[in-house]
């Protein structure tokens, strides 16, 4: 299989869907059908054994409907995208797969001719999410190392009597003779600040 090629994991309880899609993508080498199954419970294992790239499935399957199974691969973070085979098109049963995780969906008769654009598209949008969250975690770690180091200062301040400059080289010194990052030395004077000592019950 080469780097390029995507693997795929196709759960209908449908054989004659599971059949027609496989055939469909023999055509395709850029893509590969590395499993099959006819129930949610399977699909998550086989995310969990495989981990896909894209995962086609149905949303009414016995054992485990699609909607909870993509849910689950999603927290396990087992396959790239998923999108829904569903035979409803509906608003509610979109959202609803929409909200588990799912990248897109397709409407049951699938058209061929569709298909392969919207597995374009539904893998941009994982990679563009997985992306966004990628930044959002930075964001929010770089905003709670700043947090702990205003907090450290403003004690600082107040139990030395010192200036917000004064304060902030004083951790920054701490800092480079401890050779530890300013953030460790932050938290390290916080637990001397008797404010954030629990009160015994």
């Amino acid at each position: 299989m080469s780097e390029k090629e995507k693997t795929i994991i196709i759960a209908d309880d449908d054989k004659t869907v599971r059949d027609g899609l496989r055939k469909y993508f023999k055509g395709y080498p850029e893509f590969h059908v590395a499993g099959e199954c006819a129930n949610g419970r399977e699909a998550v294992e086989l995310c969990l054994r495989i981990r896909p790239d894209i995962v086609l499935m149905d949303i009414e399957m016995p054992e485990l409907n699609g909607i909870e199974a993509a849910a689950r691969i999603i927290d396990e973070q087992a396959a790239g995208c998923i999108l829904m085979l569903t035979s409803f098109s509906e608003p509610d049963y979109i959202s609803k797969a929409i909200d588990a995780g799912a990248s897109g969906y397709l409407v049951k008769p699938i058209m061929y001719g569709s298909l392969i654009p919207t597995l374009r598209l539904g893998l941009e949008h994982s990679r563009n999410l997985h992306i966004m969250k990628k930044n959002m975690n930075g964001l929010k770690k770089r905003s709670e190392r700043r947090n702990v180091i205003n907090d450290a200062k403003l004690f600082l301040m107040e139990d030395r009597g010192i200036t917000e400059d004064e304060a902030f080289v004083m951790i920054r010194e701490l800092s480079r003779k401890k050779q530890v990052s300013m953030e460790q030395i932050s938290e390290i004077l916080l637990k001397r600040d008797p404010s954030r000592q629990s009160t015994p019950v």
